[in-house]
C-alpha cells in the first residue's frame, strides 16, 4: 500500500497528521519536548457536503483547494510539508490471518494467496500490506490490508497537488487505536466506538493490535437531527447545546432530550452487543473484554456511557486522545476537543516517531 509513496520520502522527516473525512480536513502536529511531546499546532477546516463521500473523494480539487489554504495558513509558522494519512474503513480490508513459520519468499507468496482468499476485492487493482502481529511457536498471526489503488492514489494526488508530501498512509482504525489505548493497557482485549458526525464504528483491539471493525448505523447527526424535531428548534442552536452530563438537568431542554435519546441509545447498545458476538473470537467475547472506550463528538452525548455498560456488560467510559502525550508541557487541548481530533492525534504521533520503528503496530 505504501510503494507509492517512496518517490515522496527520500529521508524520514517529522511529519504531521492529516484526517481528511466526508465532513472535514482536520490536522495537529506534534513537536518532541524534552520529556514528551507537546502539540504544536492543530485546527480543522469543513469541506462542501458530497466533496468526500463515504471516505471517497469525490471532488479533490475542492480538497486541494482546501489543504493549500491550510497549509499556506501555518507553513511559516512551522507547519511540516510531510503528512501522514488514513484511509477510512469503509475503503479498507482488514482480515488476521494464521499461517505456519514460513521462510520469507513462502511468506510472500502465502500471503498472497490468503488475501485472495479473505480480500474482496481484484488484488491486481489494489494495495496490499501486512504486518506479523504475534508469532507463536510455528504460528504466525498476521494483518492483511487492502485498497483499492484509485482510492489510495486519490488521496495521494490531492496532497501532491496542495504542496504537500505524503509519507505513510495507514487504515484509520489503526490511528484511532493509538490515540486511544494507553501503555498500560495495550496488552488488553478492549472496544473503541468512534462516533463521528456521519457514521459510528466498532474497532476490536487486542495485543495483536485493531484488528477487528464493524459499522453501525448510529451518528452524532442523526441524534441532531431527532433532537431539532422533537425540541421544534433550529439545527444551529442544538450544535450550540453544551453536550455532556449536565445537559439532562437542563430545565428548558432536560427532560425532552433524556426522553429523546432514550431509545437511540438503547438500539445502540444492542448493536454494540451483537457485533461482538458476532466477531466470534476467543479474545472478543463478552467476559473477556477489559473495557469499552468511546471516542469522537458523539462521545459526549449524555447517558451514552451509562447505557452501553449497562446493556452490553463491559465497563465503559470516554477516551482521552492527550493522555498518550507523556511528560509534554505543550498541550492546547482539552479532552472534549481532543474527541473530536482521535484520528488526527494518531497520525501525529506516528508522524513524530518516523525514526523509531518498532514503537507502533502498524504498517511501515
Amino acid at each position: 500500500m505504501l510503494e507509492n509513496l517512496k518517490k515522496y520520502t527520500q529521508i524520514i522527516p517529522s511529519a504531521f497528521g492529516l484526517d481528511i473525512s466526508d465532513s472535514s480536513v482536520k490536522f495537529v502536529q506534534l513537536s518532541k519536548e524534552r520529556r514528551g511531546f507537546g502539540i504544536s499546532m492543530f485546527g480543522e477546516k469543513f469541506i462542501p457536503e458530497g466533496a468526500v463521500s463515504r471516505g471517497l473523494i469525490k471532488e479533490p480539487q475542492e480538497i486541494s483547494k482546501i489543504l493549500t489554504t491550510v497549509f499556506e495558513k501555518f507553513k511559516n509558522s512551522g507547519l511540516s510539508e510531510y503528512a501522514i494519512l488514513s484511509l477510512p474503513d469503509e475503503q479498507t480490508f482488514l482480515q488476521v490471518i494464521s499461517l505456519p513459520f514460513l521462510s520469507d519468499e513462502e511468506l510472500e507468496s502465502a500471503i498472497f494467496v490468503e488475501a485472495e482468499r479473505n480480500i474482496p476485492i481484484d488484488l491486481d487493482d489494489a494495495y496490499l500490506d501486512y504486518f506479523i502481529l504475534e508469532k507463536n511457536g510455528d504460528t504466525l498471526k498476521i494483518l492483511l490490508a487492502a485498497a483499492n489503488k484509485s482510492v489510495v492514489d486519490g488521496y495521494i494526488k490531492v496532497v501532491v497537488d496542495a504542496g504537500l508530501k505524503p509519507v505513510v498512509i495507514e487504515p484509520e482504525v489503526i490511528a484511532i487505536a493509538r490515540s486511544i489505548v494507553s501503555e498500560k493497557e495495550k496488552n488488553n482485549a478492549m472496544i473503541i466506538i468512534e462516533l463521528g458526525a456521519n457514521r459510528t464504528r466498532l474497532i476490536g483491539y487486542s495485543n495483536y493490535g485493531a484488528n477487528r471493525t464493524s459499522s453501525i448505523d448510529f451518528s452524532a447527526e442523526y441524534i441532531n437531527n431527532l433532537v431539532v424535531k422533537e425540541l421544534k428548534i433550529s439545527l444551529q442552536e442544538v450544535k450550540k447545546l453544551n453536550w455532556d452530563v449536565n445537559l439532562l438537568q437542563d430545565p428548558k431542554y432536560g427532560a425532552l432530550i433524556k426522553k429523546v435519546i432514550e431509545k437511540p441509545l438503547s438500539d445502540l447498545a444492542k448493536a454494540v452487543k451483537n457485533n461482538i458476538t458476532s466477531w466470534d473470537s476467543d479474545e472478543f467475547k463478552i467476559n473477556s473484554i477489559k473495557r469499552i472506550v468511546l471516542s469522537g463528538g458523539g462521545a459526549s452525548i449524555p447517558s451514552i456511557t451509562e447505557k452501553i455498560s449497562s446493556l452490553v456488560g463491559i465497563p465503559t467510559d470516554i477516551g482521552n486522545p492527550i493522555q498518550n502525550i507523556r511528560g509534554g508541557k505543550n498541550i492546547p487541548m482539552s479532552q472534549k476537543t481532543s474527541l473530536l481530533f482521535t484520528t488526527a492525534l494518531g497520525l501525529a504521533f506516528r508522524g513524530s516517531n518516523l525514526d523509531e520503528r518498532n514503537i507502533y503496530k502498524d504498517f511501515v
